[in-house]
């Protein structure tokens, strides 16, 4: 299966939206929790409290945090891919 979004991809995402169950997310964990860039599949949990991050890839195990763990959660609106040739 191939990536959705590869190295070398560019991601544009919207920082004013409210990312929604199943969107593909940009997320960053705040310094204390560890800082980590993301971009994964988002889930909302327990009235927003928590959030599911699910890796395209089953091989990853899907991870869970809790809200404020995150600097930021972006919704992904687009991914452009480079020309091969």
């Amino acid at each position: 299966m191939e990536d959705k979004i590869s190295p070398g991809d560019t991601i544009m995402v919207y920082p004013s939206k409210e990312p929604r169950n199943g969107s593909v997310v940009l997320a960053r964990l705040t310094d204390d929790a560890g800082g980590d860039v993301f971009c994964k599949l988002y889930t909302a949990k327990n009235q927003g409290k928590e959030v599911l991050l699910t890796s395209f890839n089953p091989a990853y195990p899907p991870m869970e945090y809790r809200r404020e763990d995150f600097r930021f959660i972006y919704p992904v609106v687009e991914v452009r891919k480079p020309l091969t040739y």
